[in-house]
């Protein structure tokens, strides 16, 4: 599933202001995270998972989000990791 980078923000401000738990209800509503398409919104998804205790769905996110856009900055910085 294709997500926009405003459907995106609402996730990403919970999530940086440490609220995990509510930026994952909010996510939910896009079905799972594995299904999610987009480099933006894998990487977002892999962060999450990761702090919610599920590092292995996070890395994989990770993962294909790097493989789908190698060139994107972010994906390089958690493909390094």
């Amino acid at each position: 599933m294709e997500i926009s980078t405003a459907d995106l923000a609402p996730i990403r401000e919970l999530y940086s202001r440490g609220l995990y738990v509510q930026a994952l209800r909010c996510a939910e509503r896009f079905g799972p995270f594995r299904e999610w398409s987009n480099t933006a919104a894998r990487l977002l998804g892999g962060r999450l998972v990761i702090q919610l205790g599920a590092p292995r769905l996070g890395r994989y996110l990770h993962l294909r989000a790097y493989r789908s856009t190698p060139t994107h900055h972010e994906a390089i910085y958690y493909h390094a990791r």
